[in-house]
């Protein structure tokens, strides 16, 4: 007898192929000698850890032949089903399961099978499918498992259905199997994953009381999610935890931890000292770690900063995306620098990085703002052409641009344009121009403009009517003035009125007298609610 080969190496694709060529001709049924279930069993072995599941796909089928004396054994099945899934090749992982349940003669499937067979329905998001072949383990008398719980967990978390999943979670510590650090992994990511990390700590919390230890990946899971919320000190105290029972964040952890901290320039000092500590523990930070540093530093007006991280990370053979690029231009253009954030464009572009929407947004916003308004305009209309521009924003800062230099005729042409596109102005753009009418004196536009607010559907706020307001007070039209003051006060507008002083000073004290009468009925009836909850709660 031939000695069995020893492998203690992986193999090419091309010798696999052949050792499994030798194996299939050792096992291959002679006319008189049909093979035993054991050989069918190991040739199938062999094929799916070769990787070659179809070979052993077909050889299953062949094997299921009613005339043929041997048939494989679960274990077989349960193998090819297993690897079916592996390969993402979930369709004919049902359809193996649905030949074993049509043919009788097949050995019937166990709660392996059943298992394998829900992951893949689960996968496939048919969650129907999934909840049938529940009742059939019923049928059979089988016994579900951890897995077979935290699969239709799995599966109802896919769908969104939270409830059903957490009811699945009761169930298993009623009567089944009790849940598993695997089945509060799956739950904490689903909530996290939707912006609910409360209910995420609110787990890790009942894991503690089950004695289970919240695993590094549940960990990392909860501080994400805090850090995507912004809840600062929840991600400290966390942080702090994980520190202590000495659970490390991974690289994606570390960047939303940094991200967070770079929110407020008072925590900046934290998120340095985590791109040292990340360093220490081994971890490299990717561009995004930089690019969520560089934001921090650009928001807190820290430029040079900014533009030294920037410099160390292409150093490091990082290469900057459109997100850093983008908010370093921002940076330069609110510093007055737009020529800088120019010639950083231009770097953008020779380094094969595409410039998106935001990007053209935030260079045209600086030349109008620079007073270069008329590069503006000619960079919007390259924006066109590469297929953006066509959102309310981009318009909104050539508006305002226009209105600015007291052009209002190329801002109503804008608007023009706008419309004709089929884009929604919105009570930026309205506020805008209503503004620019003021300033130059066309009141009676200004009104109008205010009127065709309530046919698009805008409601005006409190900037709109401070603008109306201050027009017609300059204007001297004190009783219209007054009447939008008073629709002012009705839709609850005129919490941060503020009142310049030209015009007279006996109209500025009507003004003022009338919008302190309303603040004073405002603080009156928060008084009254305060001493009816005094009440309620005495």
């Amino acid at each position: 007898m031939t000695a069995p080969i020893r492998i203690n190496r992986p193999l090419s694709s091309r010798a696999r192929r052949a050792l499994a060529t030798v194996h299939l001709r050792r096992l291959s049924p002679q006319p008189s000698k049909p093979p035993f279930p054991h050989d069918l069993d190991r040739l199938i072995t062999l094929y799916c850890r070769s990787g070659m599941v179809d070979s052993a796909l077909s050889l299953l089928h062949r094997s299921m032949d009613p005339i043929r004396p041997s048939q494989p054994s679960i274990r077989s099945f349960n193998l090819v089903l297993s690897s079916l899934n592996k390969s993402k090749n979930f369709e004919s992982t049902i359809s193996l399961y649905e030949s074993m349940t049509v043919d009788r003669s097949i050995v019937p499937p166990d709660i392996v099978t059943f298992n394998t067979v829900i992951n893949a329905f689960c996968e496939l998001r048919r969650i129907d499918a999934v909840l049938q072949l529940f009742d059939e383990i019923r049928l059979r008398n089988l016994e579900p498992t951890r897995v077979t719980f935290n699969t239709l967990i799995k599966c109802y978390c896919k769908e969104g259905r939270a409830s059903e999943a957490m009811e699945t979670l009761q169930r298993m510590r009623r009567r089944g199997p009790g849940p598993d650090d695997r089945t509060y992994s799956i739950l904490i990511a689903f909530f996290c994953d939707s912006l609910q990390s409360e209910s995420g700590l609110r787990l890790l919390r009942e894991m503690l009381v089950e004695g289970l230890e919240p695993t590094e990946t549940a960990h990392n899971c909860i501080l994400a999610g805090l850090c995507k919320e912004g809840r600062v000190r929840s991600v400290e105290m966390l942080y702090l935890r994980m520190s202590k029972v000495g659970i490390r964040p991974n690289v994606v952890t570390y960047t939303a931890l940094i991200d967070v901290f770079c929110c407020g320039r008072s925590r900046f000092g934290q998120a340095r000292r985590l791109l040292i500590e990340m360093r220490e523990n081994g971890f490299d930070p990717n561009v995004v770690t930089y690019t969520a540093l560089i934001h921090g530093l650009c928001n807190g007006g820290a430029l040079e900063e900014a533009l030294e991280l920037y410099h160390e990370m292409v150093d490091r053979g990082l290469r900057a995306n459109v997100v850093t690029y983008t908010g370093l231009m921002g940076c330069l253009c609110k510093e007055g620098k737009v020529e800088a954030a120019l010639e950083l464009f231009n770097a953008m572009t020779h380094n094969g990085v595409c410039p998106n929407e935001v990007t053209y947004t935030t260079l045209v916003d600086g030349l109008c703002k620079g007073g270069r308004l008329d590069d503006g305009v000619r960079l919007f209309r390259v924006m066109e052409e590469r297929g953006f521009g066509g959102n309310v924003v981009a318009y909104n800062v050539l508006i305002c641009g226009f209105c600015s230099l007291g052009r209002i005729g190329g801002a109503l042409n804008l608007l023009g344009e706008l419309m004709k596109k089929g884009v929604k102005p919105d009570v930026f753009t309205f506020n805008t121009l209503i503004g620019g009418f003021c300033k130059a004196g066309m009141i009676e536009s200004a009104m109008a403009m205010f009127r065709g607010m309530a046919w698009w559907g805008v409601r005006p706020c409190g900037i709109t009517y401070r603008s109306l307001v201050h027009g017609l007070y300059n204007a001297g039209e004190m009783e219209q003035a007054m009447d939008l003051v008073e629709e002012m006060i009705n839709k609850g507008q005129a919490s941060d009125f503020v009142v310049d002083r030209t015009g007279s000073i006996e109209d500025m004290d009507r003004l003022v007298v009338r919008v302190s009468e309303s603040w004073m009925e405002e603080e009156k009836e928060d008084d009254n609610m305060e001493t009816h909850a005094c009440i309620i709660n005495g």
